[in-house]
C-alpha cells in the first residue's frame, strides 16, 4: 500500500519524484481486510494507522476492492440498531468498492 503520506515528500522534488517508484515505498505490512471477515474485526484493522480506507484482498492475494472506515463505523452502527437476523450476512450494509482496471485485479498483496 502506498498513501498520499508516503508520496508528499517527492511533491515537491520532481528529479526525485521521477527516480523513486512504486516499490521503494510501499508498505508491505499494510493492514488488509478479507472478504469474508466480520465487521468487527475488520473495525481493528483500522488501529493504530491513519487510513480512511483499507484494501479488501482475497485469499489468491488478489485485490477485490477496499473497505471505508465510514462505511464500516455506519454498518455497525445499523447493526446494534436492527433486531438479531435483521442483517443478511456478516457484511450486510458494508460497501466493498471493487476497482475496476484488470490490472490491479490481478496485483497480488
Amino acid at each position: 500500500m502506498v498513501s498520499l503520506h508516503d508520496i508528499k515528500p517527492y511533491l515537491g522534488e520532481p528529479d526525485l519524484a521521477e527516480l523513486v517508484i512504486a516499490r521503494d515505498i510501499l508498505h508491505e505490512d499494510f493492514p488488509r481486510v478479507a472478504p469474508d471477515q466480520r465487521l468487527a474485526e475488520a473495525l481493528g484493522g483500522f488501529l493504530g494507522i491513519v487510513a480512511e480506507r483499507l484494501p479488501v484482498v482475497g485469499a489468491d492475494g488478489i485485490l477485490r476492492g477496499s473497505l471505508s472506515k465510514s462505511d464500516l463505523l455506519l454498518a455497525l452502527v445499523e447493526k446494534r440498531k436492527k433486531p438479531v437476523g435483521g442483517l443478511r450476512g456478516p457484511h450486510a450494509g458494508c460497501r466493498v468498492l471493487h476497482n475496476s482496471d484488470a490490472a490491479t485485479k490481478r496485483r497480488k498483496f
